[in-house]
């Protein structure tokens, strides 16, 4: 079952005092806090420096699709997190499920699956560092830039995707002493303070930059049975960057970073109910909340309130929610320039900690209750060399990438599945133990090929990589007899299970991009790109049994897509602007699909064995999707800009085949339909800016965004 559903609108506006800044930055547009960067004089429209290919280029000859931000326009628009680049980026649609740690990029119909541990089709960097999905809705604080790049990745740099990625880079240190500090309040009590110093050690070697971040505010949505609100903030994040730089030729960026949140969690509202009869899709459901007298005890009841009181009210069974979460991470990134090459060496390592008590149905039932504990560590390192040859008329690059992801001590979770509310307890209630470990590899390279001779302005580009990817599981369940009586154990401990479950999937596949680009001249630029991208495939958990055997892992998801481009930039007296439009179209094969099935659909009578959270990957069908992504931006005056987005996707199954098995009305999500992609998606922003002399700058900026309509699957018993 499917809705329909808009979003949200969101508008805000910003009028800001720019005080000087305590130093003065060289514009250096080599430097990472060039990445982005708008000048911060009330001229027209500035030249953006990007990263998209792993080297600075103009946003203006980059032949790909990109949205890039300043730090400065990040602070305009408000931008707290990576999620809320969503509202200023057209195509692009982030959500999560059940927390707010368990985050989800959409961009051109490829998503992550909600549950299970699919690979992500869009990722998400800091300082060239991919991030694990539970920690990557950083906070945007201090950043240098931010940019989003769609459609398929892979062949310049990090790890694969099939969507596309999300770069965000910290301000590097300089050699300048200074520093700022902002504060601020608003309703529901927020506070936000933030900070950063910039101190030289040793004037052209070596420099530290330390910045920091405090966000407070109450809960939007008032929580009607007497406990916390619900969406609160209270999170606390500091970052440490070293810059050493002992000769010309050697530079090494160190950046530790450290993010905090201790919140109430996510609201949730029931909206529908799947199963409206006893011996449908949950039994339990119809069977234990048919009391017919109260919302307390009846599921109909409880979604008719949740109509009547409407957004931003919630009952719940829960005295003292919470979801706690600390991230953690280091990169290094060392460049040896040798004359004719460069060597560059990204090494990162990340980790995180969930503990999360969370209602997920949105009632006083207890009917989706998720306790979970959840220490994660992933250490990647890519090795880079690139260099010109023939008087700058080639650019070459080759590479290689690692990334091992583990569970980092014990492990558990306990989701509840329609608890009985007259024994507090639910049939069939098990703690399951799920470790998955993550292991890619992969080499690839580049060339760009200067056909000036032939052609001026005109360039061929080429690039390919092979990956192998891994993935383990160690699945283990133990019965428990209370909804919170959660016992994490180590993953030696499962793997030491006679009882357990261990399985490993592997693939390995080769990926690509080529195309021509063409600077007619000064103004315009052309492109046309064919790329191959791809999503490795996994496992299911726990052990299956039944009819379910042969579902245990799924294959990987490939996507053959065409690009093609234009960027333009112009001048008509005193007016410049420009105007960016590319169209795509991709085919999608072997698409990896989330099902929901009823327990006991396996037919084997044993609960313990399954789907986690009910629900299954699977392989299914062949699809298309094409659209276009387009940008304006006007300068009337000095001082004034105007910038509109537009993105419009068009999804569609060719071929909506799935396993006989699930061709089941009591199958949910059996439905050929691409989630959380809407057709049309607009952002618009004005921003007035006027130098004030040695007082500073005053900005005015007003931002709009239309997420447009998206579906979603309602998947098991409220949604």
């Amino acid at each position: 079952m499917q809705h329909t559903m808009r979003l949200h609108l969101f508008c805000a506006t910003a009028i800001a005092l720019v005080p000087m800044p305590l130093y003065a930055q060289a514009a250096n547009p080599t430097s990472a806090g060039a990445r982005g960067e708008r000048a911060s004089d009330s001229d027209g429209l500035q030249d953006i420096v990007v990263t998209a290919r792993r080297s600075e280029e103009n946003i203006q000859s980059v032949p790909v699709s990109v949205t890039a931000f300043s730090g400065a326009a990040i602070a305009e628009k408000t931008i707290l997190n990576t999620r809320d680049l969503t509202f200023a980026t057209p195509g692009v649609t982030f959500t999560s499920s059940g927390a707010s740690y368990n985050v989800n990029l959409t961009i051109r119909g490829q998503t992550r699956a909600v549950t299970g541990a699919g690979l992500p089709a869009v990722l998400t960097y800091f300082n060239e560092v991919p991030l694990p999905n539970d920690g990557s809705n950083i906070p945007t604080f201090d950043l240098s830039s931010a940019q989003v790049l769609k459609g398929p990745q892979g062949t310049f740099f990090g790890r694969n995707t099939t969507g596309g990625l999300v770069l965000t880079y910290s301000q590097s240190p300089t050699y300048e002493f200074g520093g700022y500090v902002t504060a601020s309040y608003g309703n529901y009590d927020d506070r936000r303070l933030e900070g950063a110093v910039n101190v030289p050690i040793v004037q052209d070697k070596v420099a530290l930059r330390l910045a920091g971040q405090l966000l407070r505010h109450d809960g939007y949505t008032k929580n009607m049975s007497g406990g916390p609100d619900f969406d609160n903030q209270h999170s606390d994040a500091f970052r440490a960057s070293l810059l050493l730089e002992p000769t010309e030729w050697l530079t090494n960026l160190t950046v530790y970073d450290y993010v905090k949140t201790d919140n109430v969690g996510a609201s949730s509202t029931p909206t529908d109910r799947v199963s409206p009869a006893p011996g449908t899709t949950t039994p339990f459901l119809a069977t234990y909340y048919n009391c017919g007298t109260s919302p307390s005890c009846d599921a109909d009841l409880a979604v008719e309130r949740a109509k009547q009181l409407g957004p931003r009210r919630q009952y719940t069974d829960l005295k003292d929610p919470f979801e706690r979460v600390t991230n953690w991470g280091i990169s290094n990134t060392t460049t040896l320039e040798l004359g004719g090459a460069t060597i560059k060496n990204i090494f990162g390592y990340r980790h995180s900690k969930i503990d999360v008590y969370l209602d997920v149905d949105g009632t006083e039932m207890g009917l989706i209750t998720v306790r979970q504990f959840a220490p994660k560590r992933q250490i990647t390192e890519e090795l880079q060399v690139y260099g010109t040859l023939f008087e700058d008329r080639l650019d070459w690059r080759i590479g290689g990438f690692y990334l091992k992801s583990d569970p980092d001590g014990n492990f558990g979770v306990i989701q509840t599945a329609y608890e009985n509310p007259f024994t507090g307890f639910s049939p069939g209630y098990f703690d399951q133990h799920n470790y998955y470990s993550d292991t890619s590899k992969a080499v690839f390279g580049t060339l760009s090929i200067d056909l000036a001779q032939w052609v001026q302005g005109l360039k061929f580009n080429m690039g390919a990589r092979y990956t192998v990817d891994k993935q383990e599981l160690c699945s283990s369940t133990s019965p428990t007899t209370a909804n919170d009586a959660l016992v994490p154990v180590s993953k030696s401990a499962c793997q030491s299970d006679a009882t357990s479950f261990s399985s490993s999937v592997e693939s390995k596949e080769p990926t690509y991009t080529f195309g021509l680009d063409w600077r007619v001249n000064k103004d315009v630029f052309l492109y046309l790109t064919k790329r191959r991208g791809y999503r490795g495939g996994g496992i299911n958990s726990p052990l299956l049994g039944g009819t379910l055997t042969a579902h245990q892992t799924y294959d990987p998801e490939f996507i053959n897509d065409w690009e093609i481009g234009l960027k333009t930039s112009w001048d008509v007296g005193s007016v410049s602007g420009r105007f960016n439009l590319s169209a795509y179209r991709g085919i999608f094969k072997n698409i990896q699909a989330i099902i929901v099935v009823p327990v006991g659909f396996d037919g084997d009578g044993n609960s313990a064995n399954d789907p986690t959270n009910t629900a299954l990957t699977i392989n299914r069908g062949a699809a298309r999707i094409q659209g276009i992504d387009a940008t304006l931006m006007i300068s009337p005056a000095r001082g004034l800009q105007f910038t509109g987005g537009m993105a419009y996707t068009d999804p569609k199954y060719t071929d909506t085949s799935l396993p006989p098995l699930f061709d089941d009305p009591s199958v949910g999500g059996n439905e050929a339909t691409f989630q959380n992609t809407p057709k049309w998606t607009w952002t618009g922003n004005a921003r007035y800016a006027s130098d004030l002399g040695n007082v500073g700058q005053l900005v005015l900026n007003v931002d709009l965004y239309d997420p447009g309509l998206v579906k979603v699957a309602l998947n098991g018993s409220f949604c």
